[in-house]
């Protein structure tokens, strides 16, 4: 569900480089089919999102969403992720329970951290992460 009506809509168009407008699509007799596609050529992703877990978005990133997850938009944490990280200040938050879909220019890998394991990843294909997991900016080789 996109929250905010029409203001946030703006807010969602011009601060998190998603559409001003939105479908919602719904099955009122019988079941229905919807074949959904990206904009771009890659994958999309199935995401199970659950209520303690919001996933921040990269632009871009939002295809599509159950109507009971609330797609809003949010700043990052820190001055070097919106500045270094490809994302920009403003990214989309998903958050509640259901299904996300999402999208990216050429293939996703999905990683699941465990406490105190660091990964690695260049500016600019970072797709979405848990909102409670801190990102941190460096240069190349650790320095």
């Amino acid at each position: 569900c996109m929250d905010g009506g029409f203001v946030g809509g703006l807010l969602r168009s011009a601060l998190g480089g998603e559409s001003l407008f939105s479908q919602t699509l719904s099955a009122s007799r019988s079941d229905g089919e919807v074949v959904l596609g990206a904009t771009d050529v890659g994958d999309i992703e199935l995401v199970r999102l659950q209520p303690h877990a919001p996933l921040l978005l990269s632009k871009g990133a939002f295809l599509a969403a159950d109507e009971a997850v609330q797609v809003s938009t949010s700043t990052q944490r820190t001055v070097g992720g919106a500045l270094f990280s490809g994302s920009g200040l403003f990214v989309l938050r998903a958050s509640g329970q259901g299904t996300l879909a999402l999208a990216a220019h050429g293939a996703i890998m999905s990683y699941t951290l465990e406490p105190g394991e660091v990964r690695a990843v260049d500016n600019g294909h970072l797709v979405g992460w848990t909102e409670g997991m801190p990102l941190e900016m460096r240069l190349p080789g650790g320095a």
